[in-house]
């Protein structure tokens, strides 16, 4: 099995989630809880959320 560090999870697959679905991972586990929460990360995700609406709007 292949072991995948969490930062890349959080900055690199879970930014991509719709705002419900990260909701969700917060329950996984006190890790993901703290790190789906932080600033950081929210800001991040909205970031990627506004600049895939403005690729979304281009096409």
């Amino acid at each position: 099995m292949v072991y995948i560090p969490f930062d890349i999870i959080l900055f690199e697959i879970l930014i991509r989630l719709h705002g419900r679905s990260i909701d969700q991972y917060k329950c996984v586990c006190r890790q993901w809880n703290e790190g789906l929460s932080s600033w950081q990360f929210m800001s991040l995700h909205v970031n990627y959320v506004e600049e895939y609406l403005v690729r979304i709007r281009r096409k």
